[in-house]
């Protein structure tokens, strides 16, 4: 139900998904992983199927496609608005953030104790992978007001980066939804 959500909000159901925009398709199997790690080898296939599935609907003569009984249940529904709330507090929480490191000036007695930034994933990069754009020790700042530096172990920084690319990702991908909603409603106008 997740992946129907995301593939019916920004791809073209009646094309292949060997046709749709690569980013799209990489930032919804992200997006599917993150909030169901128990499906994430299979996102691409349930993506396929669905495109698929609406294809043969549409040829069959039923342009709307009837909702299985179990996806309606109320469990259902209550995951699905869980991750899509999940996803939309994640991109606010990014937004916030990035705003903060870019109007506070470094702090040097609050600073982080971080190595260079370096990649976070153990695949490629897909092309929504915000993860590389720079970052240096001084763009990162401690929030509270203390004077005692903090240390991360090794660890810790890698976890805090991972966190943040996915933050980054989400972030891109609603910025690009709603960039294509606002589209739709400038043409409907």
């Amino acid at each position: 139900m997740f992946v129907r959500l995301f593939v019916d909000e920004n791809l073209d159901r009646m094309v292949p998904i060997s046709k749709q925009p690569k980013e799209k398709i990489q930032a919804i199997i992200e997006s599917c992983s993150r909030q169901f790690p128990e499906f994430q080898e299979r996102a691409r296939k349930r993506i396929r199927t669905y495109l698929k599935s609406c294809r043969r609907m549409k040829k069959n003569g039923m342009e709307t496609r009837p909702t299985p009984p179990h996806l309606t249940s109320a469990m259902a529904e209550n995951i699905l608005a869980a991750a899509c709330e999940s996803e939309t507090r994640n991109a606010a929480k990014r937004m916030r953030l990035e705003a903060f490191h870019v109007s506070n000036a470094p702090d040097s007695s609050a600073r982080y104790n971080l190595r260079p930034h370096v990649s976070l994933t153990i695949s490629s990069p897909g092309p929504t992978d915000l993860s590389m754009k720079s970052l240096s020790s001084t763009n990162i700042t401690n929030c509270s007001s203390s004077t005692t530096t903090n240390n991360l172990s090794g660890r810790e920084i890698t976890a805090v980066r991972q966190l943040i690319a996915g933050y980054r990702e989400s972030a891109a991908f609603l910025l690009r939804s709603a960039d294509e909603l606002e589209n739709l409603i400038l043409q409907q106008n």
